[in-house]
């Protein structure tokens, strides 16, 4: 494992399932989540912050494309640094949303760590559209059907036995723009992604 500087903020957890974030699960002790490096290559990124670092590792990188010797040697903590823009200081930002809008300064208080992700620009503009009169719980789950419907499985995770509460779960990969084309439809879209 590597380190880096910080991690995303961690909501409270619930014993039922993993709780959600825009950017992945938390199942307590660690963050697993998927990250979209260029199109056709993706990663599954599990991240654990310790009290002195913040840890991560690479579970699996997307098969919808050949692995090429330039995959191989990927600098994941420069694309974690990047993904999460972490050369950024959040204090100068926190004061000047706060000052565009009241609400974020209290926002800051109670969820101190967080930040605006480097997204690729398809599967930002993509979790954009789904935005409109919707609230980041319900953008999340749509985000989520469009990858399950569309993308390429990656990894699974999580476990069958009934005594860790955390069911198994395949994480996806977002859609190309191509991908989305061949198999989608707007009906599709309405139906099965919300």
């Amino acid at each position: 494992s590597s380190s880096s500087s910080s991690s995303p903020s961690s909501p409270s957890t619930t014993k039922s399932s993993p709780p959600q974030s825009a950017w992945g699960s938390h199942d307590a002790t660690e963050w697993v989540g998927i990250i979209r490096i260029r199109p056709n290559l993706s990663v599954v990124m599990a991240i654990r912050e310790t009290p002195t670092t913040t840890l991560y590792r690479p579970l699996a990188l997307s098969s919808s494309t050949t692995t090429g010797d330039d995959d191989k040697n990927l600098d994941w903590k420069k694309i974690l640094r990047g993904y999460f823009q972490l050369d950024h200081s959040l204090p100068p930002l926190y004061e000047e949303w706060s000052q565009a809008d009241p609400r974020l300064a209290t926002i800051a208080k109670c969820i101190p760590g967080v930040r605006i992700l480097d997204q690729d620009p398809w599967e930002c503009l993509v979790s954009f559209i789904c935005s409109s009169n919707n609230n980041i719980p319900r953008i999340t789950k749509m985000v989520n059907a469009i990858r399950r419907e569309y993308g390429q499985p990656l990894l699974e995770v999580g476990e069958t036995s009934t005594s860790s509460g955390s069911p198994e779960e395949t994480l996806y990969s977002f859609p190309s723009v191509d991908e989305l084309l061949e198999k989608a439809t707007d009906k599709d879209l309405r139906e099965k992604c919300g």
